[in-house]
């Protein structure tokens, strides 16, 4: 048995940077889900199975070693490596460790059985010798990748004398508008959709064009900052909006022009879906993408694109068939399938990661401007049976019917909702049917789906689509209040994970809703291999989509979730949905990205595109083996 135990402080004295025990954590979590950025003799990690959000099992290659281990984690204080099998078995600990004075400390201590190798003999003092020795390099290229992350999200802050600067270089180039602290729109253009981001950027450069986006990513570049890119700022995270920092709002870029005779409509990338929706409309086609106005079509489109049309027609980012892009040297190039099929092969699904999209060219299709559509409503004591009677029909279902679930604590007041159930505890079922509205086959649907269970209520309408279904959750989710997402790939809902669902909602104090977002259809037409978008082949999204208003509660409604979370993980797949990562998921990026092999192609192509990773407030990909 090798036993081994050393300490490296995190702040060494005369260092020049300060780093937190938070940062150290985030370090060590990003670490132990893709170790390459961290540890260069390691040549493979990949995660292979995630057993919950603090225990899974990777797959190594250290010094030649091919080995599996598994990943347990401590928030905040230990990281556990059990290794499963290879050449050397056991434990290694990563403590973080704190003295009375506050200065921080990385121990390592590891208990290892090497194979082959006698205890107590000359042979095992070797192996001990060279273990400490690469491990000790790693713990230092850790400590050094988790320096630099912290140097760099300090680095470039804007103060007087560079945003005099910015100004001498913006003249004669910026047609847009300069926000600063001090300027009347700053209030409205410094908040995002979740309150709970207090990010507040020192300066925003919200652009009127694509030499305003040129103009402000040059400035960005030379200044030495890292802009957020900000679009309609949905993000649960907050990744549109800068910290101290610089912000490039597109908000000042939202046209939208429809060809019909060549089914393309052509969008500005400050636009809305709401934007998108009322223009299209009036031609009588639709653009699939999401599932409420306010949400921007950039990020949406860009991490995929889950919506109403998804079964049918496919992700909003199987629709591009071009994009105008401002690269991290400032030059725009056109992006399509002959032209850098890299390219745009990794910003189906790789997010704002490649440089700012200033015009998105899609495909449409014929459809509306109405759509049939149906709810049910259930009473808690009847919720359990529907939902199994949902999961046992929908596989059977056409792609032209959409059929979803929200487990809802605080039933607000919809078009179709009598006034007696408002504010009341209610499972509800919406039927779309994706055709022709006056299709007598829509009409029929919709009152089969209705009949399932025990309905305490049903209704149809046919409304407009733009102006009516697409704006129904607007209000319910509208900007200001504290927003907390964790969602889950589900093949098929177990009995027994309809009961724990249901179970959490009938006790959730806070408002939201549970979300079964019903997928499949077009979106599995696509091979895994064809984007970067990944998982297209679960049947069904979940999403805990929870609310509240009260910062003191903040930590207990986010466990809650957490937990329910947890408790469903025996029936749900692998991967999440790029869209929805929490601020407190940094560590799931790769995952998010479809695993090692994906994440490793898309940093290949970001270090030929974005080689210095200019664009790093987002989920990002690390620039990696350019060629």
């Amino acid at each position: 048995m090798i036993s081994l135990e050393r300490s490296i402080r995190v702040n060494p004295p005369g260092s020049t940077s300060k780093v937190s025990r938070a940062e150290v954590w985030r370090g060590l979590v990003l670490k132990a889900d893709n170790a390459l950025p961290f540890v260069p003799s390691m040549t493979h990690c990949q995660v292979i199975e995630r057993e919950s959000s603090t225990r899974f099992v990777r797959e190594i290659e250290f010094r030649g070693d091919r080995m599996r281990e598994r990943v347990t984690l401590e928030p905040e204080r230990l990281v556990t490596f059990t290794r499963l099998s290879g050449p050397v078995l056991g434990t290694i600990r990563n403590f973080i460790d704190e003295d009375a004075s506050g200065e921080l400390s990385l121990r390592f201590a590891f208990e290892l059985e090497v194979a082959g190798v006698a205890a107590g003999s000359p042979a095992e003092a070797e192996y001990l010798a060279r273990m400490e020795s690469a491990y000790l390099g790693a713990v230092d290229a850790t400590l050094g990748a988790i320096r630099k992350l912290h140097d760099e999200s300090r680095a470039g802050l804007i103060d007087p004398a560079m945003r005099a600067r910015i100004a001498d270089q913006l003249a004669g180039r910026f047609q847009g508008d300069v926000i600063d602290r001090d300027h009347p729109d700053y209030p409205a253009r410094s908040v995002v959709w979740n309150a709970m981001v207090a990010h507040r950027p020192e300066l925003i450069l919200r652009c009127t064009s694509t030499a305003d986006v040129v103009a402000a990513v040059d400035v960005a570049r030379t200044s030495g900052l890292h802009p957020a890119v900000r679009c309609g700022g949905h993000q649960v995270a907050g990744k549109g909006l800068s910290d101290r920092g610089l912000t490039i709002d597109l908000s000042g870029m939202r046209r939208v022009s429809v060809d019909v005779d060549r089914g393309l409509v052509h969008v500005d990338g400050g636009c809305l879906l709401g934007d998108v929706d009322a223009e299209t409309a009036k031609h009588g086609v639709i653009v699939p993408a999401g599932i409420m106005s306010e949400t921007g079509v950039a990020g949406l489109a860009l991490g995929g694109g889950i919506g109403w049309f998804s079964r049918p027609y496919g992700l909003t980012c199987d629709q591009f068939v071009s994009l105008e892009l401002v690269l991290a040297s400032g030059e725009v190039i056109e992006v399509d399938a002959d032209t850098h099929p890299d390219l745009f092969w990794a910003l189906r699904g790789g997010g704002g990661n490649f440089g700012v999209v200033t015009r998105f060219t899609m495909k449409c299709y014929r459809f509306g401007p109405m759509m049939r559509i149906g709810a049910a409503l259930y009473e808690p004591e009847h919720a359990e049976h529907a939902l199994r009677e949902y999961a046992r029909i929908y596989p059977t279902l056409p792609r032209q019917v959409g059929w979803h679930a929200a487990l809802k604590p605080d039933m607000p007041k919809l078009p179709f909702v009598r006034d007696d159930l408002v504010h009341r505890r209610l499972l509800m079922f919406i039927t779309m049917w994706l055709g022709d509205a006056d299709d007598p086959a829509g009409e029929e649907m919709v009152n089969r789906l209705n009949s399932v269970g025990t309905p305490v209520q049903t209704a149809m309408r046919v409304m407009p689509f733009a102006a009516g279904v697409q704006r129904i959750i607007d209000h319910e989710f509208e900007d200001g209040h504290r927003y907390y997402t964790k969602e889950a790939h589900v093949d098929s809902l177990a009995p027994e994970a309809i009961g724990r669902l249901v179970a959490f909602w009938k006790a959730m104090p806070m408002d939201g809703e549970v979300e079964i977002i019903g997928l499949g259809g077009a979106i599995g037409d696509v091979a895994e291999s064809d984007t970067a978008f990944s998982n297209r082949q679960y049947q069904l999204w979940l999403n805990f989509a929870i609310r509240w208003d009260d910062p003191a509660k903040d930590g207990e409604y986010m466990e809650m979730t957490r937990a329910a979370v947890r408790d469903l993980e025996p029936w749900t797949g692998k991967g999440v949905y790029v869209n929805m990562l929490n601020a407190d998921e940094g560590g799931r990026v790769v995952e998010a990205y479809g695993g090692a092999e994906k994440y490793a192609r898309l940093g290949k192509i970001k270090a030929t595109y974005d080689p210095d990773n200019l664009f790093r407030m987002n989920a990002n990909i690390v620039p990696t083996g350019g060629e």
